[in-house]
């Protein structure tokens, strides 16, 4: 997958609507990883950096890296007029550990899983790798438990004159959920549809391979009475 052509300038204008969610996000993210005044954060996907900018606000050490070059240099623009110390780079984390090491590792809106499922078990690895001793990794994505007895055939944004239209099928052998996306202006399509896949999954699957890649602790932190089912999954690991 080219994550060039999927987080591109189309993206984030369609969702920019997404950083009012920025503080309850933090909060939560605070809450999971029990982080002091001195802890050191890394946002793995951090997108245009929303997040980062929430916790450099609360005083946090906050770092991202993006794969798409287009999230790396809207982040840095938006911390920068925002007045927020914030580090961003590129880095495809599928390929190895980050170049230094972080207290808190952070997953969010459904950032992993976007590759296939050997790529997606060093990611982890390399998380695991890119951690402080007592590191805490948390992650927020989609449940598929959840997901799919709910799943629409195409999902419809409006924004303006413009929207945004995401094809959507499962693939049961893969796990994966895949999209195609188009972009329509004023009654348009505005270049080629988008292909990509992100993989579906449930809490034990996760748990799993959070284990085998050397967590020690793998904890669910979302969920209410066992018989209903959550739409997030909010997962805290420990090394």
């Amino acid at each position: 997958m080219n994550f060039n052509d999927v987080f591109d300038e189309r993206y984030i204008r369609f969702h920019d609507g997404l950083i009012g969610r920025a503080s309850r996000d933090v909060d939560d993210i605070v809450r999971m990883s029990r982080a002091g005044s001195q802890t050191s954060f890394i946002e793995i996907g951090c997108g245009e950096g929303r997040l980062l900018r929430e916790l450099a606000k609360r005083g946090f050490s906050a770092t991202g890296m993006d794969a798409s070059k287009v999230m790396v240099a809207e982040a840095a623009t938006r911390a920068a007029a925002a007045g927020q110390a914030v580090d961003v780079f590129e880095w495809d984390i599928a390929n190895g550990p980050l170049p230094k090491r972080y207290d808190v590792a952070i997953s969010w809106f459904t950032s992993f899983g976007l590759c296939d499922d050997q790529a997606c078990r060093t990611v982890l690895k390399s998380v695991r790798e890119s951690l402080n001793h007592n590191g805490i990794f948390v992650m927020d994505l989609v449940n598929k438990d959840f997901l799919l007895p709910r799943l629409k055939d195409a999902i419809v944004v409006e924004l303006g004159t413009s929207l945004m239209i995401d094809r959507l099928k499962y693939d049961s052998r893969s796990g994966h959920l895949r999209t195609d996306r188009i972009y329509v202006e004023e009654g348009k399509q505005e270049g080629k549809a988008i292909e990509f896949s992100v993989r579906l999954l449930a809490f034990p699957e996760l748990r799993d391979w959070l284990l085998q890649a050397g967590f020690s602790d793998v904890e669910l932190c979302t969920g209410g009475k066992d018989d209903e089912p959550f739409d997030r999954l909010r997962v805290r690991a420990s090394t």
